[in-house]
């Protein structure tokens, strides 16, 4: 015999029972209910320290996630990144390297299904491109003359991609990397220079130069 009891989890039990010769069947079940009504707690999402000054992140970053609960336990985290459309489960880590703006909401379940506050994070990304570290000389504080000179190695650079020179683009990208490790203070200014030398390195190890694309738009683990 199966038997349901309702509560914040259903609940069945199956009894195993022998019927005497000509007698009534007598059983007893004993059963347990939670009690737990209250919903999980999640923590506000962990970030390393962000890469640039704008705060954003290049090409991709972990963020954690946890949760506590005072019941009888977490059942799972999960994660949108359609604004609630759809929840994922989160399992240790969750990567963005999607360029751009990117929001993402998560929340915590318990064992008997109470749901936490959804919470939401910003992410920025820049993509490890060519083009934005372009864009990163351009806003630098610096000697006119030498961020013009940069930006037109880095075009010149492009256009050798485009002929299909890779190996010859990546060399002419090591080189100008040197270039500006050496520059001094008064040509491009420390904090910006450590900027552009840092995707400047990224796109060379990883070589991302053009679209940016060494790994999927999103990725989740």
């Amino acid at each position: 015999m199966v038997k349901t009891l309702q509560g914040p989890e259903d609940l069945q039990a199956t009894v195993n029972f022998v019927k005497s010769i000509n007698g009534p069947i007598h059983y007893e079940a004993e059963g347990r209910i939670s009690e737990d009504t209250q919903a999980p707690e999640i923590a506000d999402a962990k970030l390393p320290a962000a890469d640039f000054r704008d705060g954003s992140y290049l090409h991709d970053v972990t963020i954690a996630l946890e949760a506590t609960d005072p019941g009888i336990g977490v059942s799972r985290i999960e994660y949108s990144l359609d604004n609630g459309v759809t929840w994922n489960r989160y399992d240790k880590g969750l990567t963005v390297n999607k360029a751009g703006k990117n929001s993402i909401q998560y929340r915590a379940i318990d064992k008997v299904h109470n749901v936490s506050a959804t919470k939401t994070i910003k992410v920025l990304i820049t993509s490890a491109t060519i083009e934005n570290t372009v864009a990163l000389v351009k806003q630098a504080k610096g000697n006119n003359g030498i961020k013009t000179s940069l930006i037109a190695q880095l075009e010149n650079v492009i256009k050798t991609f485009e002929k299909g020179q890779e190996n010859k683009a990546y060399q002419s990208l090591e080189k100008l990397y040197l270039r500006i490790s050496q520059l001094p203070d008064k040509h491009l200014e420390e904090v910006d220079k450590k900027e552009i030398m840092f995707m400047l390195q990224y796109i060379i190890e990883h070589r991302t130069a053009i679209s940016g694309d060494e790994f999927p738009a999103l990725k989740a683990s």
